[in-house]
Order: C-alpha cells, then structure tokens, then sequence
C-alpha cells in the first residue's frame, strides 16, 4: 500500500467521523481506547481484539503529540488488518 492510498483512506474516515481527533474516530469506530496503561514495557501502544471487542492500549504519561501518532497508528491496524 502506498502513500496515496494510505492518505485515501484517512481523508475518507475524516470526511464519515467529521472529526481529525483520533480519540473521537475510535468512539466513533467502536474502538476502546484504555490511555492510561502502565504496563506496556517498550510499547507506546498496542491493539487487539477480545471477544469481540476491539481495544487500543496506549502507555501512560505520553507527550500528547505523540500519543495522537500512536493512536493513529493503532487505528490504521484496526483498519487494515482486521
């Protein structure tokens, strides 16, 4: 995939959600956010599926910006690989 479609398919999920918060896009998705983990180890994030339910982790004490990255790159799993 390249970057084109990548930048495809982000200005397509702004344009359903009417937002570019990547906190209200995964509410918006059905996607729990959990921003407050502590126990990530070398993580800055991870994502996974339980029972249905689609989760995002996210390590504690991030710089925001980054944070907003890291969601975002969460959601692209959700997005892509699910």
């Amino acid at each position: 995939m390249n970057a084109e479609q990548l930048s495809k398919i982000g200005n397509d999920l702004v344009r359903r959600c009417g937002t570019r918060d990547p906190f209200q896009i995964a509410n918006a998705l059905g996607i729990n956010v959990m921003d407050d983990c502590e126990n990530l180890g070398s993580l800055k994030g991870m994502y996974c599926i339980a029972k249905r339910n689609r989760f995002i982790f996210l390590k504690n004490g991030m710089h925001p910006v980054v944070e907003q990255i890291v969601l975002w790159h969460e959601i692209g799993h959700d997005i892509l690989h699910r």
